[in-house]
């Protein structure tokens, strides 16, 4: 595993440029696609817990 990092570590700093800029999309990748699914858990949510108000408001409203 130390082996492995060392080896990185070399690459990393060969690549230092490279790296950097694939880092950074990555990460930009990382985020947009955390606050997309962030985004589309919160509308799950929201859509289950109207769902939910729906069909405990049904019996309140016919009887």
């Amino acid at each position: 595993h130390k082996c492995a990092h060392a080896a990185s570590l070399l690459l990393r700093a060969a690549n230092a440029p490279m790296f950097a800029m694939l880092a950074a999309q990555t990460w930009r990748v990382k985020n947009l696609f955390f606050t997309l699914s962030s985004i589309s858990a919160l509308l799950f949510a929201h859509k289950a817990s109207l769902c939910k108000q729906r069909t405990t408001n049904l019996p309140a409203t016919k009887a």
